[in-house]
This record gives structure tokens, sequence and C-alpha cells, in this order.
């Protein structure tokens, strides 16, 4: 059996995605939709976790760029998460 946590190629890709649902509470964490990888990816919103870079949760529908993924068993898992900005226009689906 693989280890599901083991890091990807994908690891050092930078994707494009729509933020599907924002999950408050004590570890508060969003999914979101890339058509550049199939199923959900889940990014934490927790400030000790030092994956979500902004100050401000985000909305569902807003466009993020997501990377160092890792793929889990239900999907995927981004290590760092960010708000799109104009100058990540390459980026943009």
């Amino acid at each position: 059996m693989t280890d599901v946590t083991q890091t990807t190629k994908a690891d050092s890709h930078v994707y494009t995605a729509r933020v599907a649902r924002v999950i408050q509470g004590e570890n508060p964490y969003g999914v979101a939709y890339s058509e550049a990888v199939s199923g959900p990816i889940t990014f934490s919103l927790n400030p000790a976790h030092d994956v979500w870079c902004e100050e401000t949760y985000p909305d569902r529908g807003t466009k993020i760029i997501l990377t160092r993924l890792r793929k889990k068993d239900k999907g995927w898992r981004a290590y760092q998460a960010r708000y799109l900005r104009p100058e990540d226009k390459k980026h943009q689906q």
C-alpha cells in the first residue's frame, strides 16, 4: 500500500482553484476545486498551521492559489494557499 501522505510531483506546481466551502470551528479549513486536479482540495485556515497566507478567510466562489499539494484518501491537501492576485495572471484558468 502506498503512503498517502507522501509528497507527489504536484508539490512544486501552482494551481488556481475556486473556494467551494469554508468550515469554521476549532480547526477551520476550506475546500476548493481546480480544473487541473481531480477531486476536492482542502487547506487549513488555522493560523497555527501556516497554510493560509492571508489575514481574512476567503468567501465561497473566491479564486485562490494553491501549492504544495499532497494526495490524501479522499482528495488532495494544499500546504500553502492564498488569494489570487493580478500578478498571478499566468496561472489563471
